[in-house]
């Protein structure tokens, strides 16, 4: 049992969540035009791509040397452990265009959804303090 299954496990209301989850519904049931998929792809960028600058916010703003180690090694492997070609946002981005996605819809430049906008700005300014990063 890897991870994720043992922690679904755990709480298996949480795995009724994501099973009946509408978007995985839509997909499996009804498939999803590609027009659509690259639009919800293209608001996920935005997460991708802030994720590394929030990690190291957060570890300059942590006085823990134990979490501050805990977090750099998630950015080292975000970042592609000293692989610059394999940063998980390089990753992404060459996954998508190989599956025939255009790049400008990869690269986040269609317009970002509220929920999208609220989520970086919400992780921008939990990164400017201590704990509320975590």
């Amino acid at each position: 049992m890897n991870f994720i299954e043992e922690e679904l496990s755990k709480n298996s209301h949480k795995l009724d969540e994501v099973l009946n989850h509408p978007f995985l519904n839509l997909i499996s049931n009804e498939g999803i035009e590609k027009n659509k998929f690259s639009y919800f792809i293209g608001q996920w960028y935005h997460l991708i791509e802030f994720f590394c600058p929030f990690l190291s916010r957060t570890i300059s703003e942590n006085k823990s040397t134990d979490i501050q180690t805990f977090l750099s090694k998630i950015l080292y492997q975000e970042l592609g452990s000293g692989k610059p070609k394999n940063s998980h946002l390089k990753l992404f981005i060459d996954t998508f265009i190989d599956a025939g996605l255009e790049p400008s819809v990869v690269n986040g430049e269609d317009e970002r959804l509220e929920q999208t906008i609220a989520w970086v700005e919400g992780h921008r300014v939990a990164a400017t303090n201590e704990n509320r990063g975590l």
